[in-house]
């Protein structure tokens, strides 16, 4: 689908073999390259966006929604294949993110942030 009419395809609609929405993908710049795809529930609820945020087709951010809500998110920054961020919610609110730095698969360090905003910095093992 041509959403802004500048004939570049920025939608598309991926369905299963039952004809169901499987997933939408979408061009966040409308140039007519894919870089979202979003998955739906029964409901018609988000559940899940994957994004390529280099625009490379590669998805490397994945954001999980509960009731149309962000409550996580999962990052690949070094386009490594693994994650090694990961972003926590509550109440639509940045809680806290965590970082593998030391390329083992798992965080080694998090901020976690307070309601007025400030930040603590916690060493994992």
């Amino acid at each position: 689908v041509d959403r802004d009419g500048d004939n570049r395809v920025d939608h598309w609609e991926y369905y299963d073999a039952s004809q169901r929405i499987e997933k939408i993908g979408a061009s966040r710049a409308n140039d007519g390259t894919a870089d979202s795809w979003a998955y739906y529930d029964a409901s018609g609820a988000i559940t899940r966006l994957e994004l390529s945020t280099k625009r490379d087709g590669a998805v490397d951010r994945i954001e999980y929604y509960q009731n149309g809500v962000v409550t996580r998110a999962d990052e690949d920054t070094n386009a490594d294949g693994r994650i090694d961020k990961w972003e926590t919610y509550e109440a639509q609110r940045l809680v806290s993110v965590a970082f593998d730095t030391k390329n083992r698969g798992t965080p080694d360090r998090r901020l976690v942030y307070a309601p007025d905003g400030s930040a603590r910095l916690e060493v994992l093992p």
